[in-house]
């Protein structure tokens, strides 16, 4: 059912689409008829409905290997932007620790400067 050719689903449309292509009127002629005439109807229904759904189902697969290779991407760069975010703390407690060490030395030279103008008077 899913690759019939076009052309042979033209011929078969004239017969389906028949009103006495039926399983209920064949089965008044042979119940192995009415069978053949059900399967011939739900191929012809299932082929129709498959070629509309099959392209759609091909973008599905296009969208889902798509959403990967941009999930992957984004799983990377948030990777890196971990990575920065981790260096720039710890370039953060770096500079917090040397703004301490740089305020003590001012207070303490300012201290041996007070110190030293005491000491000249």
């Amino acid at each position: 059912g899913k690759s019939i050719p076009e052309e042979q689903i033209s011929l078969l449309k004239k017969y389906v689409d028949d009103p006495e292509f039926k399983s209920e009127t064949m089965a008044t002629k042979s119940a192995a008829a009415a069978s053949l005439c059900n399967w011939v109807i739900n191929i012809f229904e299932f082929n129709r409905i498959y070629v509309k759904v099959k392209p759609l189902m091909e973008s599905v697969e296009t969208a889902k290997a798509s959403k990967d290779a941009a999930m992957a991407r984004l799983e990377d760069a948030q990777r890196k932007v971990d990575e920065i975010e981790f260096q720039l703390k710890m370039l953060n407690k770096e500079f917090d620790e040397a703004n301490d060490e740089k305020c003590k030395a001012e207070q303490e030279a300012e201290e041996l400067t007070s110190r030293k103008n005491l000491a000249k008077r």
